[in-house]
């Protein structure tokens, strides 16, 4: 599994995200994935149809703008 960074930051008024940012919390947004406060940042699981099969799913985001590397592999190390 590779994770992207993001290399731009978007100003939406007073908040700066990262361009990864907005696509994880579109990406839940259209999946109906919720979600929740993690210890490193925000984290939704669900199981999703993806084409015509399901697919356990897990999307992580940081509580920092930038890249975190160590959060997400905590992240990953920790999955079923």
């Amino acid at each position: 599994m590779r994770v992207a960074r993001a290399l731009s930051s978007v100003h939406i008024g007073d908040i700066c995200c990262s361009v990864g940012h907005l696509i994880v919390d579109s990406l839940a947004a259209r999946l109906g994935l919720r979600l929740l406060p993690d210890k490193d940042g925000f984290v939704g699981q669900g199981t999703v149809n993806v084409g015509e099969a399901l697919v356990d799913l897990t999307l992580f985001k940081s509580s920092k703008t930038n890249f975190a590397p160590r959060p997400v592999l905590t992240l990953l190390q920790n999955l079923p």
